[in-house]
């Protein structure tokens, strides 16, 4: 009798053509394939499994009758490892894991292939195969190569270390902060002077030890720098431990990526109280020396001014008083650059703003100046044509030491 079987080769050859799909899957799939039975003997591995752990090829690893050769094997290769990157016995892999709960387990390990000393990490995920009575049989776990990523991981880390120590080491309060101004780190210099925590100081919890006066200010120009994507510094007091206020410069820098985002700033702290407090100390001086010149000046002036009235332009001793006068006038005048130079310092310079005639301003100056010089002759050329808005004294200073400067220079010329 003859059985019509066209359905069973129709099935097989189905059957057939999936497994090679599979077969050919699983070879070219770029992490490793086995299938472990409950006594963890490998029913099946692709190449690429073989290789991890020393074999040349699939059959050789499959004509391993003894089982504990291959876990002796394994635990003279394999060291495995916790998240918290703390070593564990070797059954803690994901294979046992699975056998062990019946679920899917993923574990980070590290093996050291005995063939070529090569040393591999790796990230096995393992999946747990019921039978029809719903009782595990087998594991199918998958092995992928993660050497690339825990070497750049390690690379990372101990750049960061370095920077830590490096950061740790100077003398500067440090910080770090994301691209858009949230601080996340301190140095422990900062930490130290300042009595704080990272919790106290993290985001925009530095404003805590800012001055009051000069907070407001602060926030509002890093806001806009943080904006932008170049360096930046500022001068102002932060508040040390025990509660004294000290001068700071702080720099910060951008940190950008390959195609030109900021990353985040790397900043840095100085302190410059001492400079700081030499300079207010000397402008103070400057001031107060400079208002208490002006007082016997003026006096001096006076007289001199009674003197010359009294005097006929013939009389010798009138010459002689002009230029005691002019002597005077020129003192006075340092006097008052002496002043304007602190004033501009602390930003407390003020100006007379008027509208005025540059042509008289002009021909005013070269005309006193041309009195103090008999080796050159000021000429003038051109004429403004409308009046000029700003402050007459100032300007006629800048125009004054011009002309001063070229005389002086100029020692050869005549013009």
């Amino acid at each position: 009798a003859s059985i019509d079987i066209t359905d069973r080769k129709e099935a097989e050859e189905k059957i057939k053509d999936a497994r090679e799909l599979l077969e050919t899957t699983f070879q070219n799939v770029p992490s490793a394939i086995y299938n472990f039975d409950k006594t963890g003997k490998i029913l099946y591995l692709n190449e690429i499994g073989a290789n991890q752990i020393g074999y040349a090829t699939i059959e050789e690893v499959l004509a391993e009758k003894d089982v504990s050769q291959l876990r002796k094997r394994a635990y003279e290769t394999f060291t495995v490892w916790n998240e918290q990157g703390e070593p564990m016995p070797v059954d803690q892999n994901s294979t046992a894991l699975t056998f062990k709960t019946g679920k899917s387990s993923e574990v980070v390990s590290q093996l050291i292939n005995k063939k070529t000393g090569a040393s591999l990490w790796l990230l096995s995920r393992a999946s747990p195969l019921y039978d029809d009575n719903g009782q595990l049989i087998k594991v199918l776990t998958t092995s992928t190569d993660i050497t690339l990523q825990k070497t750049s991981e390690q690379t990372l880390r101990q750049s960061e270390e370095q920077f830590r120590t490096f950061a740790n080491s100077i003398q500067n309060l440090a910080w770090i902060a994301n691209a858009d101004g949230w601080m996340y780190w301190y140095n422990q210099q900062w930490y130290d002077y300042t009595g704080t925590t990272l919790e106290e100081m993290q985001g925009w919890g530095w404003e805590k030890v800012h001055h009051p006066d000069h907070i407001k200010k602060l926030v509002e120009f890093v806001k806009e720098a943080w904006k932008k994507d170049e360096a930046f510094e500022q001068t102002f007091p932060l508040r040390r431990h025990d509660g004294e206020y000290r001068w700071f410069i702080t720099r910060a820098y951008p940190v950008k990526d390959a195609n030109g985002n900021i990353e985040r700033w790397i900043g840095t702290n100085t302190d410059i109280h001492e400079q700081k407090i030499t300079e207010q100390k000397k402008d103070e001086f400057i001031s107060v020396a400079s208002h208490e010149m002006k007082t016997p000046l003026t006096t001096a002036k006076g007289y001199i001014q009674l003197l010359l009235l009294s005097l006929s332009e013939e009389n010798q001793t009138a010459l002689y008083a002009k230029r005691v006068n002019q002597a005077v006038e020129k003192l006075n005048d340092l006097a008052t650059e002496l002043l304007d130079a602190s004033k501009i310092q602390n930003g407390q310079l003020d100006y007379n703003i008027t509208t005025f005639d540059l042509n008289e301003m002009v021909d005013e100056t070269i005309e006193n100046i041309q009195h103090s010089t008999t080796n050159h002759s000021i000429q003038k050329t051109g004429n403004c044509s409308q009046q000029i808005t700003g402050d007459r004294g100032r300007l006629q200073q800048v125009l004054i030491n011009f002309l001063t400067n070229a005389i002086k220079y100029s020692p050869k010329a005549d013009k």
